[in-house]
């Protein structure tokens, strides 16, 4: 069974190019000038005939913009013609981004060789994120544009809802909204649960069915050209909350407000989850969920009870985008 192939997000980040098993390498002797060099698969009739064609050499320097590109077949020699006297090598040798053999192939063949004057290799991942972290002009574009499209696709699902529609139905109804405004795909398997079973964070299976009465809770987005969207909502899907489910609602909406102005440079996701733990904790103190006169220690223990996820996370070409990246850091424009 053919699955669709999604590029790994640094190397496209670095490159643009979406098909399987390529390399890039970047070579300088004196920065910032340096020269970039991707490696491609070669052209295959059979293969090509069952999965559409492949890149050329030439395409890969036209299209992508690449200083040299080679076939994959190549990449030994090139090494050792090319780097083989480098005393560092940025490359992340523990987390195997290609098939095994090939990622096998580079070590024995390329890092690990005996000829080789290589002295130190330093991972690459954690530079990546710090670059792809702070989002250009262009990517900002089309990170609105993923969530406008989300959004919209959430409005209209929310109507359609109504007593006894599917958790499944729902889900879909999303995604086709998503599709048909022009998002290649979801950006993460949809949460969609109603009643009790909203209260199980990462519930997939969408087996229920939303009873007149209950909250459904969608927690969804989309990728629109390699950049992911992500958001929640809770509804009542018959159109009207009960008492209780309006006071909490009302504050979890109080505790989103009062967090989403303290979003301004200077400030980090871990300070801003700090008082959002500080503002929750008080509104269940009012609602009476938990009782008054607990240290604060207690109190952030209370809290998680029902809060025990964090408040946010980056979101660029991944939903959870740049995991290397601290939520300690200040963020900045």
């Amino acid at each position: 069974v053919p699955y669709l192939f999604r590029q790994n997000t640094d190397f496209l980040y670095l490159t643009g190019f979406q098909n399987p098993d390529a390399v890039l390498l970047l070579i300088s002797d004196s920065l910032p000038e340096f020269k970039s060099v991707l490696f491609i698969q070669p052209q295959d009739a059979s293969w090509e005939l069952w999965n559409g064609p492949r890149c050329t050499t030439d395409d890969a320097v036209e299209v992508f913009g690449v200083d040299e590109a080679y076939f994959i077949n190549s990449l030994p020699d090139y090494f050792r013609k090319s780097l083989w006297d480098s005393s560092f090598v940025w490359f992340d040798s523990l987390t195997q981004a290609h098939s095994l053999d090939f990622h096998e192939l580079i070590h024995e063949r390329v890092l690990n060789s005996n000829e080789s004057k290589i002295k130190h290799i330093r991972p690459l991942l954690s530079l990546v994120h710090e670059l792809r972290v702070i989002k250009s002009p262009s990517e900002i574009h089309l990170m609105k544009q993923s969530t406008s499209i989300a959004a919209e696709a959430f409005t209209e699902t929310i109507q359609h809802s109504h007593p006894g529609i599917s958790e499944l139905e729902i889900g879909a109804k999303f995604e086709f909204g998503c599709k048909r405004r022009g998002a290649e795909r979801v950006a993460y398997p949809p949460v969609v649960a109603s009643g009790n079973r909203a209260n199980i964070l990462h519930y997939l299976e969408k087996a229920g069915i939303a009873r007149d009465g209950e909250l459904v809770l969608m927690d969804a987005g989309c990728e629109f050209h390699g950049y992911a969207s992500d958001i929640t909502r809770t509804w009542p899907v018959g159109g009207t909350f009960s008492e209780p489910q309006r006071e909490i609602y009302e504050a979890v909406l109080r505790t989103r407000d009062a967090c989403t102005k303290l979003v301004k440079p200077g400030i980090s996701l871990n300070a801003i989850h700090d008082a959002a733990e500080n503002i929750a904790g008080a509104a269940l103190q009012d609602l009476g969920v938990i009782r008054r006169g607990l240290s604060q220690t207690k109190l952030k223990d209370e809290v998680s009870r029902y809060f025990p996820h964090h408040v946010g996370h980056y979101l660029g070409m991944d939903t959870h985008d740049t995991p290397q990246a601290s939520r300690n850091v200040a963020l900045v424009p």
